[in-house]
């Protein structure tokens, strides 16, 4: 993307009116809901997978959202009720996902969304940044403070790593 494109994109996400929320980071027996949000290339099932079984063992209702970094979703990648997919084609020409095509994960009010971007990928950026969830949990990145509710400090370089980090807090 240009660089100009880029900044105008940026822009716009920066200025997004977002819901009101809660403020606090209410603690894992509290909730119902969890939302993963993860980038397909960056993460494999297997992780994820692991994710959602620490959620699920707790007794939480999980849905997750993968960005593929493709044209079109793949047979491999058919959302579904619980895991949806989207790809470059639900986003605009500043790609940005266009609210409309991530309606239903847009405006669910979960407890938590979870992002596992580690890398300030503007389109997971965005979803979180859109998202009605009542708490929003990523890794602190300067950038995209507007993005998340509770940021976590740390090097993790991968979402698996992110979310060991995060455990300390959501899983209490």
């Amino acid at each position: 993307m240009g660089a100009i494109k880029e900044k105008i994109a940026y822009r716009k996400l920066k200025g997004f009116k977002q819901a009101q929320r809660e403020g606090s980071l209410r603690p894992l027996k509290e909730i119902r809901t969890v939302a993963i949000l993860y980038d397909v290339d960056e993460m494999n099932w297997k992780e994820v997978r692991k994710i959602i079984d620490f959620f699920e063992e707790h007794g939480k209702s999980v849905t997750t959202l993968g960005y593929l970094n493709e044209k079109e979703l793949t047979h491999e990648y058919t959302p579904n009720y619980k895991h949806m997919y989207f790809c470059k084609e639900q986003l605009s020409f500043w790609r940005l996902p266009m609210p409309n095509t991530l309606s239903r994960f847009i405006t669910t009010d979960y407890d938590y969304l979870i992002n596992l971007d580690v890398k300030g990928d503007m389109v997971l950026q965005a979803v979180s940044t859109y998202s009605q969830a009542k708490t929003r949990l990523g890794m602190h990145m300067d950038t995209y403070l507007f993005s998340q509710d509770f940021m976590v400090k740390t090097k993790a370089g991968s979402g698996a790593e992110l979310f060991e980090s995060m455990k300390e807090y959501v899983g209490k």
